[in-house]
Formats: C-alpha cells, sequence, structure tokens
C-alpha cells in the first residue's frame, strides 16, 4: 500500500512540476545507451555524428572526429521575398593532442534552397579546408586557422547557390573582422570586397608562379565567385606585406569609407552601371624580411560601371594590378 502511495504522490508532484516555471539544472553524468539516429519521419533527414579515438606509439593522443548538424536561418531580399535555405554541415576532422596544429578538418556542405524541401536530394554540395564555421549573412562562412605567423582563411558560400564566392586572409591582428559590403539604398544592388594575402593558409597558384605576388583582391555579388585580381609588388618578395584593412571608400563630401558603406548618388538604382564613384582601399602591413622593415602602404583602386578598373588605379612605383589568369 505504501508503494502505491509513493507512486501516487510522484505522479501528482510531477504534473505540478510541468505548470511551475524550470528550475537551473542540477549537475548530471553524461547520459548513456542514446542513439545516433532517431527514426525518420516523413520528410526528416537524419545526421549521426561519431567520435573515434586512435591509437599511436605515444599513447592514445589522437582522435577522429565527424560532427553533424543542420542549420536554418531567414533571408529576406528586396524582390525576392522570404526564404529559409536548409543546410547540412559535415565537419571532419582528426585532432592530435600537443602537436603544433591541434586538427585536419574538411567541412562538406549540402543545401537546400528552402528548409521545406527536406528529405529530397540537396541541390548542391561544396566541400572545403576549414576547422569550423557560422551562417553569417547570406553566407556560410568557414574560418581555417593558421599556425605560427599565418594568417586565419575565410571562405564565403553563398547559402542559396553554394557557390564559393569568396576566399579571404582575416585582417591582422583583428579576430573580428568581415568582408566589405557596398549597398545603394532602395536598391536590391549590392558588392563585396575580400583579399586574400600570401600569409593565409590558403595555397595560391599565381603566388607559386610568381614570388613578387602579395594577394588577391576580389570584388563581387554574393551569389557567384568573385572577379579576382592579383596584386603585385617588384621591390621585394610578395610575402614582405600582409592584410591590414580592405573597406569601400566612396567620392563623397563626407570621404565616407567603412566596411559597410551605402552608395547614396545611386539612391534607388537598379543598374548596375550606377556602381561607380568608389574605390576600394587595401591596407598592406610591411614585414621586416632580410633584416630590412618594409613600410606600411595604403591602394586605393577605382570601380566604375560596377568594374574594377586597374589600370586607372593610382598604385605607388613598383605595384601592378591585373586579372588573375587562374581564377584563384
Amino acid at each position: 500500500m505504501n508503494a502505491i502511495r509513493r507512486m501516487i504522490c510522484a505522479a501528482v508532484l510531477a504534473t505540478c512540476a510541468c505548470k511551475q516555471a524550470p528550475s537551473p539544472p542540477a549537475a548530471r553524468g553524461v547520459l548513456t545507451e542514446l542513439p545516433d539516429t532517431l527514426p525518420a519521419a516523413p520528410g526528416a533527414i537524419n545526421a549521426p555524428s561519431s567520435f573515434t579515438k586512435l591509437a599511436d606509439s605515444a599513447g592514445t593522443r589522437r582522435f577522429h572526429i565527424v560532427n553533424r548538424r543542420f542549420l536554418v536561418t531567414r533571408l529576406s531580399q528586396r524582390y525576392q521575398g522570404e526564404s529559409h535555405p536548409l543546410l547540412r554541415e559535415t565537419v571532419d576532422e582528426t585532432c592530435c593532442l600537443g602537436g603544433e596544429r591541434d586538427t585536419w578538418a574538411t567541412i562538406t556542405l549540402e543545401g537546400w534552397a528552402s528548409a521545406a524541401q527536406a528529405g529530397t536530394q540537396p541541390p548542391w554540395r561544396v566541400r572545403i579546408n576549414a576547422d569550423e564555421g557560422a551562417i553569417w549573412d547570406q553566407f556560410y562562412r568557414a574560418v581555417w586557422f593558421g599556425s605560427c605567423d599565418q594568417t586565419d582563411a575565410l571562405t564565403y558560400v553563398n547559402l542559396q547557390t553554394g557557390k564559393v564566392a569568396f576566399v579571404t586572409s582575416r585582417e591582422f591582428d583583428t579576430r573580428d573582422s568581415y568582408i566589405p559590403r557596398l549597398r545603394v539604398p532602395n536598391s536590391a544592388l549590392e558588392r563585396w570586397a575580400g583579399f586574400l594575402d600570401t600569409y593565409t593558409n590558403v595555397d595560391l597558384r599565381d603566388a607559386a608562379r610568381d614570388s613578387g605576388v602579395v594577394g588577391i583582391l576580389q570584388y563581387g555579388t554574393p551569389r557567384e565567385p568573385a572577379a579576382r585580381y592579383v596584386l603585385r609588388w617588384s621591390g621585394g618578395p610578395g610575402f614582405s606585406y600582409r592584410l591590414g584593412k580592405l573597406e569601400f571608400a566612396v567620392d563623397d563630401s563626407a570621404h565616407t569609407h567603412g566596411t559597410d558603406v551605402d552608395l547614396w548618388r545611386a539612391n534607388g538604382n537598379e543598374n548596375p552601371s550606377a556602381l561607380s564613384g568608389f574605390s576600394i582601399s587595401i591596407t598592406l602591413l610591411g614585414r621586416e624580411v632580410a633584416d630590412q622593415e618594409v613600410p606600411n602602404v595604403t591602394l586605393h583602386v577605382p570601380v566604375i560601371g560596377d568594374r574594377v578598373q586597374p589600370e586607372r588605379a593610382n598604385l605607388p612605383s613598383g605595384w601592378s594590378l591585373r586579372p588573375s589568369p587562374t581564377g584563384n
């Protein structure tokens, strides 16, 4: 009889607890015997993860981790309405404790234009070298950490097309740097800019063929791979410079500049030819090479009619800018 009473009291207390505000969770041990996947319901897709110890001669210091998750966000774009892209992210990394570099990882992304399409074959798939990533604005932004004096590489994948639009360097000594954006007010027109220097953890084919290459300037829309231009310095090795800051600079009375600017002179214009009267400003930090200190330099590259104009850039002696033949 006492056992029955205890069961009744427990049931009553549980019912009352559901109607009260939850209390802070108490510390608890690791849950065991949980399945990797749940039974699929109509329109459902599963994403199992795994953690595996890898033995080595020094003991078990290496791990192989596969993490999978789904990401959904809301995009609101002029004339296109609202959409909810869905991503399936698979991070495959091998970890080595005590090494110079902690992880070697790739990220595979599969995308649907709408979360309502879950359960169908994803229309796009891309794999990139990166350690971590997250949704950022219209992109999935992946980070590949540099080791020693290398700069982190930032890869921007468009959420709707799956295209790698930009691969850029993180600005030196700045953890929260973003690629610059220029917008036309009351219009759907917008453009982005990026710069990839030779200090970044990415192999540059142009730099492999020419030691004077400093980096790759990028300009374009968020939906397609950006147009790329090779920046070169003839005064020494290209790695004498690394990215300090990148921004748009508008030719107006206020000298508007920054990483998020409006082009008011084209207010309401939807024609790309209206994208004129501004430049991309590249500040490069000189490095000490062969016991020689190289001075910092800021370059201004004009954009006229939505096209970068290398031939009109007022570059110092020894500097040149040209379209990239490799598409780096």
